[in-house]
């Protein structure tokens, strides 16, 4: 492209401060969580706790300009059975096991809040018997001073021939 003088123009611009991705913070959360049972699930057993791990480059919640991402996690989460009387007998519900490894999408709205769709196989160990699981989470986080979170997230605990388990839960984290 040239002009009548023979002038060639080409404009260029750098990236101000404000237009440049953030750094994607922190690349790991390790998870504790307080879980109460939900429906039927809430009649044989106690609130019980999970702890979890995500790893990979994600963008949690402290990045600016990115609001979808990939994300994935394991965890485990711990049910203790309940005690009641069946028949002038004594009865205890065994613990519940469920072990996971799910993926799926990080919603980032605003800085500092997230949501999580994640789902995948799993793990239920009851009994003493181990059987295959498939499972869902859906999930909340509110981030703090850089490096905490806190937020709710509900769980779905699926074995084929048997109604779904829910459970809710608190959860807070530490990012590194």
């Amino acid at each position: 492209m040239s002009n009548r003088d023979g002038l060639y123009g080409n404009i260029s611009a750098a990236q101000t401060k404000d237009e440049k991705k953030q750094a994607a913070g922190s690349d790991h959360i390790v998870s504790f969580g307080i879980n109460l049972p939900l429906g039927d699930f809430s009649s044989t057993h106690l609130v019980g706790f999970d702890i979890g791990y995500s790893p990979g480059t994600h963008v949690f919640g402290l990045v600016k300009n990115k609001h979808f991402a990939f994300t994935y996690n394991g965890g485990v989460a711990y049910y203790a059975g309940k005690k009641e009387t069946v028949s002038s007998y004594p009865y205890k519900y065994p613990e519940y096991l469920f072990v996971h490894a799910f993926a799926g999408l990080l919603y980032n709205p605003v800085r500092k809040i997230d949501f999580k769709l994640t789902a995948g196989p799993a793990l239920g160990i009851y009994n003493g018997d181990t059987k295959f699981n498939i499972g869902a989470s859906l999930e909340g986080s509110y981030y703090f001073k850089n490096a905490f979170i806190i937020g709710p997230s509900i769980l779905l605990m699926k074995e084929s021939k048997s109604d779904p388990l829910w459970a809710g839960s608190l959860k807070f984290g530490y990012l590194f």
